[in-house]
């Protein structure tokens, strides 16, 4: 992932769980190496703490693998117009729950 570096780069996106590397720790690394560029989690899980997890870490969206193509793809420029995508499930939360890389409550992120 060094070669980032020297690219114009303007989407990562991330396995959550990703051989050998924690998506976490990537996640921030690459937010320092590629300020600009939006990170996107796509996984499996469908977690509330994976979710969590991921934005807290400073992810713009994440993304459940289960997608359709075109919601994919749809979720994918959502995320690069520069808003950030979270799956529905997430609602579940309590409105107060915030996400740290925001001190955002989850209501105002989701709009709900």
């Amino acid at each position: 992932m060094e070669h980032l570096s020297d690219e114009d780069v303007s989407l990562v996106i991330l396995d959550l769980k990703m051989p050998g590397l924690t998506a976490s720790t990537e996640i921030r690394r690459l937010r320092l190496l590629r300020p600009d560029a939006r990170m996107v989690v796509l996984s499996g899980s469908e977690c509330r703490e994976d979710i969590l997890g991921s934005l807290s870490a400073g992810a713009h969206g994440y993304i459940v693998k289960n997608q359709q193509t075109d919601q994919l793809i749809r979720r994918l420029r959502y995320i690069l117009s520069g808003e950030m995508y979270v799956p529905a499930s997430l609602a579940e939360l309590l409105p107060e729950t915030t996400v740290a890389s925001t001190s955002k409550p989850i209501a105002e992120l989701l709009k709900i």
